[in-house]
């Protein structure tokens, strides 16, 4: 966990304490996930871990390094942990991390350029060595005489007691550094003499004063494709040194990459696994499995030795791989891969060993095993570790309820149910958009995973519907570059999004899209904003696809999205990576800044939807590359600026301030959002895992604002109509309460304040309003709408012969389940017409009901009787059904009145596949309808409800009183 405090344990009680503990205080960010984050219990998906070492003197002691930069600790085996870089100046991976082997205060860390030093377990830390480009990759201190030593890209340096000063005593790029366990002033290191081309293995016998030894002769073929190196050494037996050897280890290999070993006392130099041909008995170590030929060894190449047998070797790069005879032979171990969901692999990047117990560090967590990872009892020791590279985030609009997506651990998502904040994985590998439902907040959408439910507890999967959204929406890495889902303030079932340079539209909350407009081909659609005051009013960013382009546009719309005009911008912001965010009170107040460093001015402010605009003062901000703006409304000074390395925050009188308290010292902010409900401002980061932030303060303007499914209905009865409003107000709820208001309505369902279901009482137009109340229970802001429902026409009789449907009184056709294109041209009843209604199940392909709809009124029939002409064979084995249903205004519940099986059905003996009825294969049919007598508005459903049904024919449908 990140945190200011020495030892923190995480989980929602901890979390809660401290929002309790600065809530009369400072506001602090918080970590907020992913943890605890894993597939089947057994495979981490949580954290890149890019280091780890351990103490020489408690074995219950670890450190952990982060791809991001960052430095975590464990003093109970890797059961809990803590962040003990929020100090530490830096945001590049951990590439080196060693304890003082002495003095376990004293904590190494090499990142890309630097060495750092803490010696006070963290709390502090001072820059040793700084040398761009560096890319130390091995450090060792001796703890006797308290020297260091380390190998880099840019050769090999050491330095003594205070570590001030430090000489070069090698300037061949290394690859990797040892030391002798029992002799830690004898070092073993693999260089590469770019004199010879050679590569060469030296030794220290002095403390690395010098470096000496032959040049190591690997054999008579040359090392080519060489990328990178690692040595270790058994405990049980220091006189050996493994070296392995890595590259592109492609299939058809057959050179020196691979292991060798060097036996100190002979000085001598064996080579034991060497390259292809690969085969099942000599598999590629740099592969996932015997049958891969993907290779990304170099980048993930890590060998150990047991500790206490000198036979047993693990490998790990893509996979693991285990040998018992010193490297001879190799076999895959997948005790843990097995466990992974699919498409994923380890990635080994680090291995440690401390006597019986071994931890493996990979890109998605941290294992621990005491039995070298001979099977599969072993340890996931990630928790508490929040070190995800996140993409992109969104949060429910009235829970704490989140989803993320980050580089090699997939989609994660949390809600306030799970246990001690824990995160379910969803799916997926890398995606880079992710939204939620506005309305059912349970539901993801996800360019990668399509649509799925998130589930309702930890041990659960999603639920993946690979039949809905199915939107290539435009998304990359860095958020600017993305577009969004952005719903309409009064509709939440009408959203738009970009593709490419396709601005798309959805009319069922984002489930299905179509083309509202095209713009030019050559730009990408990056963000999409409407106003909460005028929902007509709409804007959304254009850039460029070139990388070499900087051109971009501020697009406009006064009609919903229906046509576009650009807005001149400022001339000052000649970067194309344009971000746009919205005043929700005041209309036309738009914010819009660029991501690229500029000694202008790069933050304008228009008053009047982007006819003119003002510059906002760049004092105390840094010259750092934007990643997101986001504008808090209702909040004094709510405006925003999150950046590669914290956050910053406009004061009115005062420019901009560090908004950070509790953030790493420097963390590459990826996206940013505003939970309104009760004021806390969220971010993902790059490497650093998703925070959240309290405002403790009040909000001074909230809005109000209503959103439901539809706003028109025409129906057959009023209890028909049923609409879904939806609470979609800015407001702080915590500081404020909402009221809700329903001319001539009832609740017929509701979901704590912010979702009420509603039947109005009578047609018409009818007003709702929701007010937000302070506590004094007066309002102070409003938002209303009109809702307006109209019952559809009934005629007094029904005269139904499908010849003209025009002329199909009391035919029902504008009913959703309604198909018209079930008319069938042919013959009609007893032949004595053209047409007639094709009840076909099997054929036609629809997702509506076989079904024919009756309205009317029978204000006038006492004993009315529904007619009409039917036509059926049955063919195979298949046993169909038709059922006769029908209620008036006044029913709760449908009556059956006729329900046939297939005897009843049939009209001929003979069975036909694709039945077609001649004039004498037909009957007619008469079903009395005595529920519905004298009813004003009745309505009728003749449904065959067999779902691959035989065909059935229906004509001539009548209502008589008899």
């Amino acid at each position: 966990m990140k945190t200011t405090k020495p030892i923190l344990l995480i989980g929602n009680t901890i979390l809660l304490l401290l929002f309790s503990i600065y809530s009369n205080a400072q506001e602090i960010w918080l970590p907020t996930g992913p943890f605890n984050n894993s597939y089947n219990n057994k495979f981490a998906l949580q954290a890149t871990i890019s280091q780890i070492d351990l103490s020489k003197t408690d074995p219950n002691l670890i450190l952990a390094g982060t791809h991001a930069g960052e430095i975590y600790k464990s003093t109970d085996g890797g059961n809990n942990w803590i962040n003990i870089s929020l100090k530490l100046p830096n945001k590049r991976p951990i590439k080196v991390l060693k304890i003082h082997p002495g003095d376990n205060k004293k904590i190494f860390a090499g990142t890309q350029s630097r060495i750092f030093l803490s010696q006070d377990n963290g709390n502090s830390w001072q820059v040793l060595f700084e040398l761009d480009n560096t890319n130390p990759r091995a450090i060792q201190i001796n703890p006797n005489t308290n020297s260091a030593v380390f190998t880099s890209e840019k050769g090999t340096y050491r330095s003594i007691n205070s570590y001030t000063n430090w000489t070069k005593i090698d300037p061949d790029p290394g690859f990797d550094l040892i030391s002798i366990p029992n002799e830690p002033e004898i070092l073993f290191l693999l260089k590469h003499e770019p004199s010879s081309d050679q590569l060469n293995l030296t030794n220290s016998i002095d403390d690395g004063l010098s470096f000496s030894g032959p040049q190591l002769i690997w054999d008579q073929n040359p090392i080519s494709d060489f990328q990178s190196g690692k040595l270790t050494l058994s405990a049980a037996d220091q006189n050996k040194v493994f070296i392995y050897l890595s590259g592109n280890q492609n299939p058809t290999d057959n050179n020196n990459l691979g292991l060798w070993v060097y036996e100190r006392d002979s000085e001598t130099l064996t080579k034991t696994y060497g390259g292809g041909p690969y085969d099942t008995n000599h598999p590629n170590l740099l592969t996932s499995n015997a049958q891969s030929s993907f290779v990304k060894g170099f980048d993930y190449i890590n060998i150990i030795a047991n500790p206490q047998n000198a036979n047993e070797l693990l490998f790990g790069a893509i996979n693991m791989f285990s040998s018992e005879d010193q490297g001879l032979t190799f076999t895959a171990t997948n005790s843990i891969s097995q466990h992974a969901p699919p498409g994923y692999y380890i990635n080994v990047r680090d291995l440690a060993c401390l006597d019986s117990t071994c931890y493996i560090a990979t890109d998605a967590g941290l294992y621990k095993s005491t039995n070298f990872f001979k099977d599969d009892n072993y340890e996931l020791i990630t928790g508490q570790i929040q070190s995800a590279n996140c993409y992109d985030f969104a949060h429910d609009w009235h829970s704490r309820s989140f989803v993320s997506s980050a580089e090699h651990i997939g989609s994660f998502a949390s809600t306030p149910i799970y246990p001690d904040n824990q995160t379910v994985y969803l799916g997926g590998i890398e995606n880079t958009f992710t939204a939620l439902n506005l309305y059912n907040g349970q539901i993801m959408f996800s360019k990668e995973l399509n649509t799925l439910t998130i589930p309702s507890t930890t041990n659960n999967t999603a639920a993946i519907n690979p039949n809905q959204f199915k939107v290539s929406a435009n998304s990359n890495k860095l958020p600017v570059k993305n577009t969004n889902l952005s719903y309409h303030p009064n509709r939440y079932n009408i959203v738009f999004t970009g593709q490419s340079n396709q601005l798309l539209r959805s009319t069922n909350g984002g489930f299905n899209f179509g083309v509202l407009y095209n713009f030019d081909s050559q730009f990408n659609i990056t963000g999409i904003e409407i106003d909460r005051n005028n929902p007509e009013l709409m804007y959304l960013c254009l850039q460029h696809k070139a990388n070499s382009s900087s051109d971009k546009k501020l697009m406009k719309s006064t009609n919903g999205g229906q046509s576009w005009s650009a807005v001149t911008l400022p001339t000052d912001l000649n970067d194309k990576h344009l971000m746009i965010s919205l005043d929700a009170n005041i209309e036309g107040s738009v914010y819009i800044c660029s991501k690229s460093p500029s000694n202008s001015s790069r933050i304008y402010h228009s008053t009047n939807g982007g006819q003119s605009w003002q510059p906002i003062s760049m004092n105390g901000l840094p010259k750092h590359f934007f990643h997101d703006m986001i504008y808090m409304s209702g909040y004094d000074n709510g405006l925003i600026i999150c950046t590669e390395k914290s956050v910053y925050r406009l004061k009115e009188n005062s420019g901009w301030e560090a908004f950070n308290n509790g953030l790493s010292e420097q963390i590459n902010i990826s996206k940013a959002a505003f939970y309104y409900k009760e004021g806390i401002l969220q971010i993902s980061s790059y490497g650093k895992g998703l925070w959240s932030l309290k405002l403790e303060e009040t909000q001074n303007q909230p809005k109000a604002c209503i959103s439901v499914d539809r706003i028109f209905a025409r129906v057959n009865c009023i209890d028909d109509a049923t609409f879904r409003f939806f609470d979609y107000s800015m407001v702080n709820k915590e500081q404020y309460s909402i009221q809700w208001d329903f001319e001539d309505g009832t609740i017929s369902g509701s979901i704590g304040d912010y979702k009420r279901n509603v039947i109005f009482n009578s047609p018409g137009i009818k007003t709702v309003t929701l007010s937000v109340l302070d506590q004094n229970n007066n309002p102070v802001d409003t938002d209303s709408m009109e809702i307006e429902i109209q019952l559809k026409d009934v005629d007094n009789e029904v005269n139904i012969d499908f010849e003209n449907t025009s002329e199909n009184t009391g035919l029902d056709d504008i009913y959703y389940h309604y198909v018209p294109g079930r008319i069938h041209q042919g013959i009609g009843g007893f032949g004595n017409s053209p047409s007639c209604f094709w009840l076909n199940n099997k054929t036609i392909n629809t997702n509506r009901r076989a079904l024919i709809p009756i309205a009317t009124d029978l204000s006038g029939m006492s004993n009315p009787h529904l007619e009409f002409d039917i036509a059926y064979s049955q063919f195979a084995c298949i046993e169909d059904f038709l059922n006769v249903y029908s209620k008036d205004c006044t029913s709760s519940d449908f009556t059956i009145n006729a329900s046939y099986g297939t005897e009843e059905l049939k009209t001929t003996e003979s069975q036909e596949f694709n039945f077609q009825p001649n004039p004498s294969q037909w009957k007619r049919v008469r079903i009395p309808l005595n529920n519905i007598a004298l009813a004003e508005r009745a309505f009728i459903y003749i449904e065959h409800v067999t779902p691959t049904g035989n065909n059935v024919f229906i004509d001539n449908i009548t209502i008589k009183n008899l």
